[in-house]
C-alpha cells in the first residue's frame, strides 16, 4: 500500500507538459503546454508554494531539471534560452492564487543561450552554480553547452560538439562538387591528366572510390579506383584542377 492518500490536483488550466520531483520526493515541479509559468507543490500535502514566470509567449518546454540541494530550478523550451529560477526568490505578498492571473511571478535569476535547439538540462554537483545544456545547434549537430549562472547573462564554461550531423556532412560534399564542376582553370592542361571539372561524372561512375586533396597554388588531386573485379587495386589515377 501507498504510505500518503493519493491526491488529485488541477496544476494548470492546460495540459501538463513537464514535471520534476526533487531527489527526496518533497517537491514537484509542473509546467503546462503554453509554457509560460512554473509551478512548485508540497508533495506532502498538495499545497501550491512557489511559482515562476518563464515568459509571456507560449512554447513548448523540453526539460525541467532541480539542482542537488534543490536551490534552484532550470527550464529549457524551443525559443532556444534556458532559465535558472532560485527557489529563496521572494514572492508576492499577494495571494498565490491572485497571482495565477497576473505577471508579477518572479523570473529567472540567470539565461542561457547558445544552444539554438535545448533538448535536456542539468545541474552539476561538482561545479557550482554551473548547468549543462544539451540540444542541437543551427546545423544539426549534438551539442553540449556548460554554463556558469552566476549572472544574468550566463557566462560559457565550456562547449562540445558531440555528434557530427550527416546532413551537414551531405551539404560540404555537395559544395564541393559545385566547386569542381565550376570554371574551366585557364591553365594549359598537362599530357596525361584529366580536367574534374569537365570529366568528374565519368570518373564517378567508373570509380569505386574517388577523393579529393588540396594542393598547393590552388589545385587538387583527384584519386580514384576502377570498379573492376579484380581484387588487385590498379594504379592511381590522377587529375588536377584550380579552384
Amino acid at each position: 500500500s501507498f504510505p500518503h492518500s493519493l491526491q488529485l490536483k488541477e496544476a494548470h488550466t492546460s495540459c501538463l507538459r513537464a514535471l520534476a520531483l526533487t531527489e527526496d520526493g518533497t517537491q514537484l515541479a509542473t509546467a503546462s503546454v503554453k509554457g509560460t509559468v512554473i509551478r512548485v507543490w508540497d508533495v506532502a500535502n498538495g499545497t501550491l508554494t512557489r511559482e515562476f514566470r518563464r515568459g509571456v509567449e507560449r512554447v513548448d518546454m523540453t526539460c525541467l531539471a532541480w539542482s542537488w540541494d534543490h536551490a534552484h530550478l532550470a527550464c529549457c523550451s524551443e525559443k532556444g534560452t534556458t532559465h535558472v529560477f532560485a527557489m529563496e526568490q521572494e514572492q508576492s505578498s499577494s495571494s498565490i492564487w491572485k497571482r495565477v492571473l497576473s505577471t508579477d511571478q518572479p523570473k529567472s535569476i540567470s539565461q542561457i543561450r547558445g544552444v539554438p535547439h535545448p533538448r535536456a538540462c542539468a545541474f552539476l554537483p561538482d561545479l557550482p552554480n554551473s548547468l549543462a545544456v544539451v540540444g542541437y545547434d543551427a546545423d544539426g549537430n549534438g551539442v553540449l553547452l556548460i554554463s556558469d549562472f552566476t549572472t544574468e547573462e550566463a557566462t560559457r564554461v565550456a562547449y562540445h560538439v558531440l555528434v557530427k550531423s550527416h546532413a551537414d556532412e551531405a551539404i560540404t560534399s555537395t559544395t564541393r562538387r559545385k566547386r569542381l564542376l565550376s570554371t574551366p582553370p585557364s591553365v594549359t592542361q598537362e599530357e596525361g591528366k584529366l580536367y574534374v571539372g569537365e570529366r568528374v561524372e565519368v570518373l564517378e561512375n567508373q570509380m569505386k572510390e574517388i577523393s579529393f586533396e588540396e594542393q598547393d597554388e590552388g589545385f587538387l588531386q583527384v584519386k580514384g579506383f576502377e570498379t573492376s573485379g579484380n581484387k588487385e587495386e590498379p594504379p592511381a589515377l590522377e587529375a588536377t584542377t584550380t579552384q
